[in-house]
């Protein structure tokens, strides 16, 4: 953003790159004043590509690429990372539901993907057992299999809410009756 703000008020990529550089701070200062070589900050200043037959300057993304590849490990997709993480995500009770709807689909929404009944099904199948029983069968209704294309996440949520507040609701009436029963 600040790369493209710059570029049209006139400014030559490399000069928007040592801008760039000049407002580095903590870690990012850190890496390009102590870790970076004379010669690899050279290279990535210098940086150049072919566009119509034409060398221009590529300093920016060469900047912006070798920040991503030392901090985040590369360019690698993810998305094995995030299927085998979501396969093994579970809700063991209900009190974490919380945290593991929000974990659950921030990371399906990251899949290429997410929309699949597969990942619907997963989220479902995430739950306690005995509870996660109990959405199958409010998203069922009197179907005999559940579609789970007609289930956005947000309704799949929504069902699991209104099934957790149900059972609660359950148990504290029938800790009312026995305590009433004790009387």
């Amino acid at each position: 953003m600040y790369s493209t703000i710059c570029e049209v008020n006139g400014n030559k990529d490399k000069a928007i790159a040592e801008m760039i550089v000049a407002g580095f701070t903590g870690q990012l200062q850190g890496w390009w004043d102590n870790y970076l070589t004379a010669e690899h900050k050279a290279t990535i200043m210098g940086a150049v590509k072919v566009e119509n037959g034409q060398n221009v300057q590529n300093a920016v993304d060469s900047l912006v690429i070798n920040i991503i590849e030392h901090f985040s490990g590369g360019w690698s997709d993810n998305s094995e990372t995030i299927r085998t993480m979501l396969h093994n995500l579970r809700c063991k009770t209900s009190t974490p539901f919380r945290w593991y709807k929000d974990v659950f689909v921030s990371g399906v929404m990251k899949l290429p993907e997410c929309n699949s009944t597969l990942w619907k099904s997963k989220f479902i199948d995430g739950l306690p057992p005995l509870f996660a029983e109990r959405v199958r069968k409010t998203l069922r209704g009197t179907s005999i299999s559940i579609d789970y294309n007609s289930y956005t996440y947000g309704d799949l949520i929504s069902v699991c809410n209104k099934e957790g507040l149900a059972l609660r609701n359950e148990f504290k009436l029938e800790k009312q009756m026995m305590k009433h029963r004790r009387r």
